[in-house]
């Protein structure tokens, strides 16, 4: 069954303070004007923390606890959330001004509202879920040109096991004629990035191309929705996506525009298997043909 959800939709969905229930070995404690590290470091695992509405300074969260920061929706203003060699916070029902993981693992960020690049480096195991990117007020700029950027850190050391679900993309444009901005882009420097899965979310009015991917990267693309890109500065917005170089599995995405889905594959031994895909961009983009190692379907 397909499912997409507008940014309304997914920016107008209530906290879930209410119907929370702490079980035995759990608690629900206020934030009580600590900081967010501060207060999952005081907590014990499985404790929701509740931040109440409110305008909060950037927040770097170390913390090595299974612990769940709660906001209070959209009213709860976080300046830029940032985990750092965490391993196991979520943080929920928040609006963030900028998104950062690094050298983290097991870490999420749910229901939540992002008007600014998410930047995730060195990082394995982390779930976007409920997320709409999109630029606030009528601000159209991104400081670094993508929505969201999966990079390796400074060792080289890839990301592994990221996921970003019933989400939405939307409104993205180049902050400059150089800067060559995409919704999603995996670079790697010649670390591969694996488990990278995209699911059930809405992409619509960006520039320059949805999801752009490094060669050898390992994407799952699924029940997503696909609309044209932007074309705004020059040499941008071609495809609708562009995973020509990466591993991929495709199945059951949506093209809802005229773009090509992407250049053939020209990287010898890429894997790709395309299934069930729909849309005038799709048939245009994919064929036979291409790459050792490829498969059109």
């Amino acid at each position: 069954v397909r499912h997409f959800m507008d940014a309304a939709a997914v920016a107008s969905e209530p906290p879930i303070a209410a119907t929370m229930v702490a079980t035995a070995s759990a608690a629900v404690v206020p934030l009580n004007g600590r900081t967010f590290d501060a207060a999952c470091s005081a907590a014990s695992a499985g404790d929701v923390i509740t931040v109440p509405a409110g305008s909060y300074s950037s927040q770097s969260i170390k913390c090595t606890k299974a612990v769940t920061i709660q906001g209070a929706g959209l009213s709860t203003r976080v300046q830029y959330l940032g985990f750092s060699g965490a391993n196991g916070p979520t943080v929920t029902d928040v609006r963030l001004g900028g998104l950062e993981s690094k050298a983290s693992r097991n870490v999420a960020v749910k229901r939540a509202t992002v008007n600014n690049q998410t930047y995730i480096e060195g990082t394995t195991g982390f779930l976007l879920d409920h997320i709409v990117w999109e630029p606030e007020s009528s601000s159209t700029s991104w400081g670094n040109g993508d929505m969201v950027d999966i990079y390796p850190d400074r060792n080289d050391a890839a990301s592994h096991d990221i996921t970003i679900q019933d989400s939405v993309l939307h409104g993205l444009r180049s902050p400059s004629t150089t800067a060559h901005p995409d919704a999603i882009q995996t670079y790697n420097r010649g670390q591969s990035h694996t488990g990278i899965k995209i699911l059930r979310t809405k992409f619509y009015d960006n520039e320059c191309i949805n999801i752009r991917s490094n060669p050898g990267d390992e994407l799952t693309l699924e029940n997503n929705q696909f609309g044209d890109s932007v074309q705004g500065i020059s040499g941008c917005g071609y495809y609708a996506i562009d995973v020509g170089y990466a591993n991929v599995m495709a199945r059951y995405n949506t093209f809802t525009g005229t773009q090509s889905v992407q250049q053939t594959p020209t990287v010898s031994g890429v894997h790709q298997t395309w299934v069930g895909n729909a849309g005038n961009g799709f048939s245009a983009g994919c064929g036979s043909g291409g790459a050792s190692g490829a498969t059109m379907v």
